[in-house]
């Protein structure tokens, strides 16, 4: 008897180390995010999205990859690979439709189907810049000069080159150099000098042109009322996702040389969430963001322009079922 409570004694022990040692593998859930670069609105409105749902739900971690270009980021969720990114309308289009950088990409209408939205934000502006004494002050001064637009296949090299063209006949590799570098590495050899012009895509003001201008003179480069009478450029603005805006003069302050507001390209962007995700963990993930949004409000000036109200604009996937389920929560009709 005592031989037989003794191996009874040891089963259950044993089984108590098995259960309570997998009960962490079991509860945890990995949640990969692909991001912009470090300082982008993308970056902070993903990181501040992981780190709320963390702080509120420690089942919850998040493995977060920083500096992607949306393409990239896009596809890795609409595989699999990923489960949370920011995304872009006008990419998740070209996926779907096997467009540009994804003609190669097989099953490409698939993968777009397998890509949800946890919500829509207004995403940024793109914003060209060079410095003031430079001598570029428009599209026309970039003929000869070395350039950095971004990832060679982000979605903003694409619709940079695409303008320029449309408004210069400029082409690239012939009347102008680019050269290929992610993001972070690109608007670091533009403050080395390395180039003479960048871009970015960010909300006003945005961090990484703040940098740029301590100890500097910057001008941001407009597209001017010429340039946007022509139909290829003005196309460029009507889709549904973009829009005119227009740069103050001043927004970044006494080193900024423009005295006029220049027009440029906004544009709607999104977090993406692959559709296999539990709908409970995109769930707590939405509800988390809105609920702590104060905290980045905070932060950064921008943020007051990130609202729950515009969650639907540009939205041109379905809206994942858990972040449906928060929207009706707090008196929102989702779209179907």
């Amino acid at each position: 008897m005592n031989d037989l409570i003794k191996k009874l004694s040891l089963l259950v022990t044993v089984f108590c180390m098995l259960t309570l040692g997998s009960i962490p593998a079991m509860a945890d859930t990995l949640l990969k995010l692909w991001t912009g670069a470090p300082g982008s609105t993308h970056y902070t409105i993903l990181t501040t999205m992981a780190n709320a749902a963390q702080a509120a739900h420690p089942d919850l971690r998040f493995e977060v990859s920083a500096g992607k270009p949306a393409t990239r980021t896009t596809l890795a969720v609409a595989k699999g690979d990923v489960q949370f990114c920011f995304m872009v309308p006008d990419i998740t289009a070209w996926l779907k439709e096997g467009k540009r950088m994804f003609k190669p990409v097989k099953n490409h209408a698939k993968l777009a189907s397998n890509l949800r939205a946890a919500f829509m934000y207004r995403g940024g502006y793109m914003q060209f810049v060079a410095y003031a004494d430079s001598g570029i002050k428009s599209f026309s001064d970039l003929r000869g000069k070395k350039l950095f637009i971004g990832p060679k296949r982000a979605a903003l090299n694409n619709i940079f080159r695409r303008m320029l063209q449309s408004a210069t006949g400029m082409k690239a590799g012939v009347d102008y150099k680019t050269v290929a570098l992610d993001w972070r590495s690109g608007q670091q050899a533009f403050q080395d000098n390395q180039v003479d012009f960048t871009m970015t895509s960010d909300l006003l003001p945005s961090a990484t042109i703040q940098q740029f201008t301590i100890g500097n003179k910057i001008r941001i480069i407009g597209v001017s009322d010429d340039d946007f009478a022509k139909p290829d450029v003005k196309k460029l603005f009507t889709s549904y996702s973009r829009s005119e805006e227009f740069i103050p003069a001043d927004i970044y302050g006494k080193n900024q040389a423009n005295r006029a507001p220049t027009r440029t390209i906004g544009f709607w962007a999104g977090v993406g969430v692959n559709k296999n995700v539990p709908d409970e963990v995109v769930y707590k993930v939405v509800k988390a963001f809105w609920e702590n949004i104060g905290s980045m409000r905070q932060a950064v000036a921008w943020a007051s322009a990130i609202k729950r109200e515009d969650v639907f604009t540009g939205l041109d996937v379905p809206l994942h079922p858990g972040a449906a389920r928060y929207y009706r929560e707090v008196g929102m009709n989702p779209p179907m």
